[in-house]
Parts: structure tokens; sequence; C-alpha cells
């Protein structure tokens, strides 16, 4: 049987505070908030609904190649190709977002995530700009300007700069609970780490 780990109080403290991003099935952006004006997901400039009648930039990360950059302004946004809830844990240089396959709560969740190692990464080659402002992930066929009205929208402080991503595939982990029972828990997650 593989490692079992405990249930970690840090995970337990970061479930209470930790604001998981949702989507309605299509990819999640991670982009800086300076420029979350400019991205205007399944509208046009102007506001008018334009899905599935003319090209939009919902479409364009839509079509994005897996994990991947796209123009939006004067920047470039990160798409992550899945739809699966996504939450931000801070690292003292850069950040995890774990994604949420298959786990009874956030606790266990979160347990597994802070159990992976360095090792179990993978680098993508991939590296995001980020000017300082508040680092944003939400649904990308959500408009920019509505996405502070969103409840379901993930956000980080971290310095500004050039961030590398790495990406743990889906992996499972097994998590004791406090009450002794196993918990087999299915993840992935990104490592932000700045360059």
């Amino acid at each position: 049987m593989s490692e079992i780990f405990p249930m970690n109080p840090e995970a337990v403290r970061l479930a209470e505070t930790l604001t998981f991003a949702e989507s309605g099935g299509g990819p999640f952006l991670l982009l800086s908030e300076s420029a979350i004006t400019a991205w205007h997901g399944v509208e046009d400039a102007s506001g008018a609904f334009i899905y599935e009648s003319r090209p939009c930039d919902y479409d364009r990360a839509c079509k994005a190649d897996g994990h991947s950059l796209i123009t939006v302004g004067n920047t470039q946004a990160f798409v992550l190709e899945a739809p699966d809830s996504s939450a931000f844990i801070p690292e003292p240089d850069g950040a995890l977002i774990v994604r949420w396959i298959e786990a009874d709560e956030a606790e266990l969740l979160l347990t597994a995530a802070l159990s992976t190692s360095e090792e179990d990464f993978e680098l993508l080659g991939v590296t995001v700009p980020h000017d300082g402002s508040r680092l944003r992930l939400f649904d990308s066929a959500t408009p920019g300007r509505r996405v502070a009205a969103r409840g379901e929208v993930a956000a980080i402080e971290l310095p500004a700069g050039r961030y590398s991503v790495a990406e743990l595939g889906e992996s499972v982990v097994n998590v004791k609970d406090a009450k002794g029972t196993v918990h087999e828990v299915v993840l992935q997650a990104l490592r932000l780490r700045r360059v």
C-alpha cells in the first residue's frame, strides 16, 4: 500500500480561508488583475453576448493547446485546460494551484497537495508574466469586467515578475482524517515559481 499522510493542520487552516475558482465547463484563465478588463469572455467589447455567433475571447481559451499562454491586451494570460475547481496555496517563491479532481473535503485535498514533493512536478516550459497586481484565476467564459462580482474566483498577491509553471499530473494520495479513516484523494496541481 502506498504512503498514508495524516491530516495536515495547515491544510485545515487553509480550507477555512481559500476560495476555489469554479467553471461552468470551460477552461480557466490566469491573468494579472490590471489586464482583466481586456478579457471579454463570451461577449464583445461593448458587452453584447456573441458566443457561438462570432469569435470571442472564450473561443480563444477553448482552442488553446493544453496549458498555454494567450495574448490579452498588452500581456499574456495562462490557460488551464480543464474546468476542475482550483485554488491557490501561497508558497515562499510563488504559489501552488491545486485542482480538485476527487476528494471528500477541502482539508483532505489540501493535505494531499501539501504532501507532494518537488520531484513530482514536471516543468512545462512556459513562463507567465505578472505585473504585481493581484493574480486572478477565473472561468474564461466570464468577461473581465464581471470577474470581481463573481464569488467563484481565486486570487493571490504575488510580486511582479515572471513565473515558471510546473505540472503535477493526476495523482492519487491517501490521507488519514482525524477519526483515522483513510481517504483516497485525486488531484492535479500547477506550481508557479518566480524566475
